[in-house]
């Protein structure tokens, strides 16, 4: 999976039907298999954005959400301080919970999708690793309403590996008319398989 601190999202997941791809471009999400690309129903476009606000490391960094204390909390049984993250907006949360100790991140709870419909979700990070300096979680424990959903372990992370912020040699570019009505993500990448987006340039100066 890759992630950017825009809120942007990548993920790559290999199945008995072939290699499926989800993604979130910040507004919309889309699925890509080998039937073909198409934008996701809102309802999951909608939970992408969710995910894409409770990321760790773009959450700490964003400067519209607020923030308010809960004190000293019980998490998974050890003393925790509370914290609840709200966005701009005040419909997206979600509750960080610290080690008084270590000032690492514990876990987060919130309200979400679960294999039978919305529900409590619970992360429980277990154990961490460094990655270009930056501790990231590499053992998650899953619980839904109460109960073990999952279990994920990372090997690794890569960081600062998404698309160049500038163009480089080797990019192509197809050229449209001034003002034209761009074609669809879906369309885009239905015809331009191998291409990651497009830019749209508003003025040239020679």
């Amino acid at each position: 999976e890759t992630v950017s601190l825009s809120g942007k999202s990548v993920q790559k997941m290999t199945t008995p039907m072939g290699e499926m791809v989800q993604g979130y471009d910040g507004k919309v999400g889309w699925m890509k298999t080998p039937q073909g690309v198409r934008e996701l129903p809102p309802q999951m476009s909608s939970a992408a954005r969710e995910n894409a606000f409770r990321e760790t490391i773009a959450l700490l960094a964003a400067k519209d959400v607020n923030a308010q204390s809960l004190g000293k909390v019980q998490f998974n049984g050890k003393d925790a301080e509370g914290l609840l993250v709200t966005d701009a907006t005040g419909k997206m949360q979600v509750k960080l919970f610290v080690d008084p100790n270590t000032g690492m991140l514990v876990g987060k709870s919130y309200t979400g999708q679960t294999m039978s419909g919305p529900g409590q979700v619970e992360e429980s990070y277990v154990a961490y690793t460094d990655a270009n300096g930056i501790k990231l979680p590499s053992d998650i424990v899953i619980n839904s309403n109460g109960k073990k959903a999952a279990e994920v372990k990372l090997s690794s992370y890569e960081i600062n590996v998404g698309a160049p912020e500038k163009v480089v040699p080797g990019m192509a570019f197809e050229v449209y008319p001034a003002r034209v009505t761009l074609p669809t993500l879906a369309t885009y990448a239905t015809d331009n398989p191998t291409s990651k987006g497009w830019i749209e340039v508003v003025s040239v100066n020679n």
